[in-house]
């Protein structure tokens, strides 16, 4: 396809899955990748046209969304309290898991994460998505952000802002 809005797997976020349509059939999208910059639809059949129309299985997006835009909420508040940096994380339609270093949470710990989590979605924050040079990105983020995995090449990066509890590059999907 030369262009797609379906998720490529990836950054701990899982592939979105739908269906490709076309004049009498439609494929099913069973998994999206993306290896050296060409994205890969796995499909359930070859479509023989020129033209389809991608559905991207909503449900299971939206799903995605609330867990990746969870997963920033938290790892922002988690780095500035505790100056812990998230090292991992990996996404699913119905429980998701964020790794910290250096962390050993102490049951209050846990509990304080999640209250102030619940206090900034509470507070009806605005998450924010733009595109700010490489440079200020680097010195807003202080070491939130593991900019050394992004290649040096890209100048311009997407970012999520979620009022004042997270600011972090991230070419992921998110809610508004």
């Amino acid at each position: 396809l030369d262009a797609t809005l379906f998720y490529a797997e990836g950054g701990g976020q899982p592939y979105d899955t739908g269906v490709l349509r076309w004049p009498g059939g439609e494929s099913r999208v069973l998994r999206v990748t993306k290896e050296k910059g060409v994205i890969r639809h796995h499909l359930d059949r070859m479509p023989e046209v020129d033209s389809v129309h991608g559905i991207v299985d909503w449900d299971r997006r939206y799903k995605h969304m609330r867990m990746h835009t969870s997963q920033h909420l938290m790892s922002g508040l988690v780095f500035r309290i505790f100056g812990a940096r998230t090292v991992g994380n990996q996404i699913h339609t119905d429980y998701s898991r964020v790794d910290f270093q250096p962390a050993n949470f102490a049951p209050e710990d846990l509990k304080r994460i999640e209250d102030e989590c619940n206090s900034v979605i509470g507070s009806g924050q605005e998450v924010q998505i733009f595109e700010e040079d490489r440079v200020v990105v680097h010195n807003k983020n202080e070491d939130r952000a593991l900019l050394d995995l992004i290649p040096q090449s890209v100048r311009r990066l997407r970012v999520i802002q979620i009022g004042n509890a997270d600011y972090c590059p991230c070419g992921g999907t998110h809610l508004k």
